[in-house]
């Protein structure tokens, strides 16, 4: 996540760029290992974190901007990573985070209140979740590797009730069957969402294959 910003400029810019492409190449390389061997290669989106991030409050002011990116860069990877050996697969637990998010968002409340379920996700150190969050991304795991419906399991967590199971469920069950995204994700790039520009589709879903220089370049 804090890698996958190559349209930064500046010099914190262009060493973030050098370590997504460290990164992407290694990527690469343990992605081809796992889908020549006969496996499924599947990228982890991670959650942000509630408040944003404050050691770098230029890239990460709060929750919904480090979300945001998090989402683009874990597909921009998928992306670039999806080559003649397959496709890379990613299971998308950062949405599943963001539904629970905009349920609080659009119903007028503030999810990071007292007594919301996204906060209960949450532990009390920095990137920490509890057992409602690791419950939530064992949904959308499950979802990813079986392609099947998270809401249709039945068992309930001790110490959890019936209508939050029934919340985190349906959050996974749109993040893992990719309605939540199809729907919702702004796609311009993170450009875009760092300083308003537009220079190239970093996702690369518009505009096909994207190569890291010409982004950083563009």
């Amino acid at each position: 996540n804090a890698v996958n910003r190559p349209g930064l400029y500046d010099t914190e810019g262009r060493r973030i760029h050098y370590l997504y492409l460290r990164t992407l190449e290694r990527a690469r390389t343990l992605t081809n290992r796992i889908k020549t061997s006969g496996g499924r290669a599947i990228f982890l989106q991670n959650w942000a974190l509630r408040n944003g991030d404050p050691r770098y409050p230029q890239f990460y002011p709060d929750y919904e901007t480090m979300q945001d990116l998090i989402v683009e860069g874990t597909f921009m990877y998928q992306e670039q990573t999806s080559v003649e050996e397959g496709q890379t697969e990613v299971s998308p637990v950062g949405l599943a985070f963001n539904a629970i998010y905009d349920d609080y968002v659009e119903g007028d409340m503030n999810p990071l209140s007292k007594g919301t379920t996204f906060r209960a996700l949450y532990g009390k150190k920095r990137g920490r979740i509890t057992s409602k969050g690791a419950y939530l991304t064992a949904l959308v795991l499950y979802g990813t590797i079986t392609n099947m419906a998270p809401g249709d399991l039945t068992y309930t967590p001790d110490g959890m009730s019936i209508s939050t199971r029934e919340q985190l469920q349906d959050a996974a069950d749109s993040a893992a069957l990719n309605t939540y995204y199809s729907a919702t994700l702004d796609t311009n790039g993170v450009e875009d969402l760092l300083a308003g520009r537009r220079p190239v589709d970093v996702l690369g879903m518009e505009q096909g294959y994207i190569d890291p220089y010409e982004v950083y370049e563009g």
